[in-house]
């Protein structure tokens, strides 16, 4: 069957030409090399040819001789299959044009996607007729195949060539030397925040690390209703923790500022009716996916992100929250740190490969350390610590500074705070979370120096000289 699957979706002609150029200069086995395999040819023949010419260049053979290739495949036992010397002569004299390289490269290439497809497919159709009966789920097959073909959707994108930064500098200034951006990222709906990381940039990974019950979770929902309806970008929320009807009426209660008891248990007054219709209104207008997934694999988690890319281009990913997966799908083997290290990696590499930002959430330990692993620590942008204000702290800061904070921890684009953080008032009857206003957060220490929550600074907090906040008159 493999062999007839082949000649189906081969193209034999195509295959020499890109092997010919190989005779002309080692350089274009590099270039191939970056972006194709041995496996992409589906000429057998030719496959081996190209696997011969890689094991001369491993030798240190800097330019293709005829005879060289020649004397290594007989000793090598392989003239025969690799068609005789007369057709290693036909392919070595070819005529090819260096403008047609790439041509050639993307019919192979083409030819050799569909073959996989073809494969694939025929793999998970035999699986489907093993399982009719008993054995795998209907969506665990769906899902198999699912990212199976996300992965081919991935390959084609995959083969684009790098880009040289000196060729894409005149784009660049033409783009940005008239207009200012305020940031480079997306909007949080936190101005203060915003202004410390730059906003969520696509491509990074967000950690917002907390203790149990501290909700974590209403701060990754409100993020991701700003997004979805305020700047009108499509969201896909994965929870592990609460189904959808449950984190619905915690969605509705932040939007329409009517308490979540009263969102859940109905029977709502003229106002509330008015409040939640009017919120209505604005899930209406914007995108908000939400997939519950408790016992989650990584497998499921990379391609549900893939599809709602590729499906409805989706501007932010919020996964609520890094926690050890399903065990049955996880390797027995490896221990629960190496495991939320495996999601933490594979969500770093999802906001890379779909240049998107992800947002996630980490639990704290007793000693209010994030977790059981390093690994999180290490490949988030930005690691940040939500949770309730000190008594200390609000002594310092008065009653205006908020009774909850997020101190920024660590970061690869500067923006970190002090321990202080920026503050916030949370609002747990309605899960609404509201950031204090700057001009109300402020510190005074036992030097009576007073410090400003201005966002000036990478260190949060600015020095003011004066002997009080000028907004005190």
């Amino acid at each position: 069957m493999d062999l007839q699957a082949r000649e189906k979706f081969c193209k034999p002609m195509d295959e020499r030409a890109i092997l010919s150029f190989c005779f002309k200069s080692t350089d274009y086995y590099y270039d191939l090399l970056s972006i194709m395999s041995h496996k992409d040819f589906l000429y057998p023949d030719h496959e081996l040819l190209f696997v011969m010419i890689g094991s001369l260049v491993e030798q240190g053979v800097t330019s293709m001789d005829l005879a060289l290739l020649v004397s290594h495949a007989q000793s090598s036992g392989v003239m025969e299959a690799l068609g005789g010397v007369q057709y290693l002569q036909s392919i070595s004299g070819m005529e090819v044009s260096d403008v047609n390289f790439r041509t050639y490269v993307d019919r192979v290439l083409e030819a050799s996607i569909k073959y996989k497809t073809y494969v694939k497919l025929t793999q998970h159709l035999k699986q489907v007729e093993e399982n009719s009966h008993e054995g795998k789920t209907s969506e665990e097959l769906i899902t198999g195949i699912e990212s199976d073909m996300l992965d081919m959707t991935g390959a084609i994108k995959n083969a684009d060539e790098p880009i040289e930064l000196g060729a894409s500098l005149a784009t660049f200034i033409k783009e940005r030397k008239d207009s200012k951006i305020s940031m480079t990222g997306i909007s949080t709906g936190y101005t203060i925040l915003d202004k410390q990381i730059d906003g969520l940039i696509p491509g990074t990974l967000t950690v917002i690390a907390a203790r149990k019950k501290m909700g974590k979770s209403a701060f990754l929902t409100n993020v991701g209703e700003h997004v979805a309806y305020k700047l009108k970008k499509p969201v896909l929320y994965i929870d592990t923790e609460l189904t959808f009807s449950e984190w619905q009426t915690r969605a509705i209660a932040k939007l329409s500022k009517v308490k979540e008891r009263d969102v859940k248990h109905g029977g709502w007054n003229e106002e509330q009716l008015r409040r939640i219709q009017y919120a209505g209104k604005s899930m209406e207008e914007g995108r908000f996916y939400h997939k519950y997934m408790p016992g989650y694999s990584v497998e499921k988690v990379v391609a549900l992100c893939k599809k709602y890319k590729i499906k409805e281009d989706i501007g932010l990913i919020i996964f609520d929250y890094i926690k050890e997966p399903d065990l049955s799908t996880a390797d027995a083997n490896r221990k629960e740190h190496q495991l939320l290290g495996d999601i933490t990696t594979k969500l770093k590499d999802l906001a890379g490969i779909l240049d998107v930002p992800v947002l996630t959430a980490v639990q704290l330990n007793r000693n209010n350390d994030i977790a059981d692993s390093d690994r999180i620590a290490r490949y988030g942008d930005i690691i940040a610590m939500w949770g309730t204000r000190t008594e200390d702290e609000r002594a310092m800061g008065g009653t205006e500074c908020g009774n909850y904070k997020l101190h920024i921890t660590d970061t690869r684009r500067g923006g970190s705070t002090m321990s202080e953080g920026i503050g916030y008032w949370f609002f747990k009857e309605y899960l609404d979370i509201k950031e204090v206003n700057p001009a109300d957060q402020y510190f005074i220490n036992n030097n009576s120096e007073v410090f400003i929550n201005d966002g000036a600074n990478d260190s949060m907090y600015s020095k003011y000289t004066s002997s009080k906040p000028a907004w005190q008159g």
